[in-house]
Formats: C-alpha cells, structure tokens, sequence
C-alpha cells in the first residue's frame, strides 16, 4: 500500500482519537494500526476502500459536523 494511504489513515484516526498513541505502518494489501488510549486498545488491518475505513470516515464527519 502506498504511503500516502498509510498518511491518510494516521491522520483520520489522530483526529479522532487525539489523545491516543497511533501506529499506523503499510502493509502489502493495505495498513496494519494500532490506537492505545488508557480505556481500550485497538488492533486493526484496513484495505483502501475497506468498510472499516468508511466508518472511520463517517466518525470524524460526525465529529466535525457536531463541533460546528
């Protein structure tokens, strides 16, 4: 994958978890991340197009929406 996509996916997620550690490193078929807040742990891989980035997709427009 390329890295832009992995850049993408960092920042969506550093958006939405802003007080999380985020590790977010390219994989062949897409990326492989890890978010670590003191409440929950999350181990995930994402393929570009993937019904998982979606949702994360649609929780950072929510969160801008409510913020404005």
């Amino acid at each position: 994958m390329t890295p832009r996509f992995a850049d993408y996916v960092e920042t969506l997620l550093r958006n939405l978890y802003p007080h999380a550690d985020v590790i977010v490193t390219p994989e062949a078929d897409g990326v492989y991340l890890e978010i670590y807040l003191a409440s929950f742990s999350l181990h995930a891989g994402i393929a570009e197009g993937s019904a998982m980035l979606a949702v994360f997709e649609q929780m950072l427009l929510e969160a801008c929406v409510a913020e404005s």
